[in-house]
């Protein structure tokens, strides 16, 4: 399924190309307006047939064996319901700033997830490339589709969010690192600062989301570690913000410590 959200370039002449040539194998999907990600994802779901659903985004690419590797956790375990595919930076060596997130995506996506995975509990499975279980993201389909956060629509993160409402469900959900896709990131310091504030954003929403939850007995094994993550993750905000304060006023009390602070943040 190739879903064109309402693009006002050439995006659909491609798609159009592409079906022509294999009609049995490409079902062209187009939106009559831009509505967001997730709206387009709400439309595959609904037109998917199967039992297994992979996801991937337009700017990624997919390593030979990746589609594979990434449906075997659902055929082994009837409890996974959602799988994080291995995502590395496509143009990682075009500058500094795309070597940079080259490596945070090594500390933050794949040692991260791995430990998520451990206990059945990965906490976001990416957009660049993820695999479900269709019967159950048809369970929280609506709800996720429709979500609101303090009245408002909620238009971004929406892989974070699929993800919790699954894991509010007592699915699981895992990690496949031989399933690697590899996608393209921002080269310029203004694009990179809004997708890392979107990310963090997307991540205390569902954080503060999951809070009723991690109460309740919201899965039948492994609950206590994720319980604990989910929480460390929400405090660590209000943890930053007071040791930022803390700085600003050892820095107004003595502003010959500056070149003291800057060598313990450089080290």
């Amino acid at each position: 399924l190739a879903i064109d959200d309402g693009s006002k370039d050439d995006t659909w002449e491609h798609i159009e190309a592409m079906a022509s040539e294999a009609p049995d194998r490409i079902i062209p999907i187009r939106q009559p307006k831009n509505q967001g990600k997730r709206e387009a994802l709400r439309t595959g779901f609904l037109r998917a047939r199967g039992e297994i659903v992979v996801t991937v985004d337009s700017d990624s690419k997919l390593e030979r064996h990746a589609i594979r590797a990434i449906v075997a956790p659902l055929a082994a375990d009837p409890e996974v319901a959602a799988v994080a595919g291995r995502v590395l930076v496509l143009n990682r060596e075009e500058n500094l700033l795309t070597r940079l997130l080259s490596a945070r995506f090594f500390i933050t996506f794949d040692l991260a997830r791995a430990a998520q995975s451990r206990f059945g509990a990965v906490l976001c499975t990416p957009g660049a490339l993820s695999a479900y279980r269709l019967s159950a993201v048809r369970e929280v389909l609506e709800p996720w589709s429709s979500q609101t956060f303090f009245g408002s629509p909620c238009t971004i993160a929406e892989d974070r969010a699929l993800t919790t409402w699954l894991l509010r469900r007592g699915y699981r959900s895992v990690y496949q690192r031989t399933a690697i896709v590899e996608t393209i990131m921002p080269t310029d310091l203004r694009r990179m600062g809004r997708m890392l504030v979107r990310w963090e954003r997307g991540n205390i929403r569902e954080g503060i989301v999951m809070l009723p939850v991690l109460f309740t007995r919201w899965r039948p094994r492994d609950q206590w570690w994720p319980t604990m993550e989910i929480v460390i993750e929400l405090v660590q905000y209000p943890m930053a913000w007071a040791g930022l304060a803390l700085v600003a006023m050892r820095l107004v009390r003595d502003p010959a410590s500056l070149g003291t602070v800057l060598a313990a943040v450089l080290l």
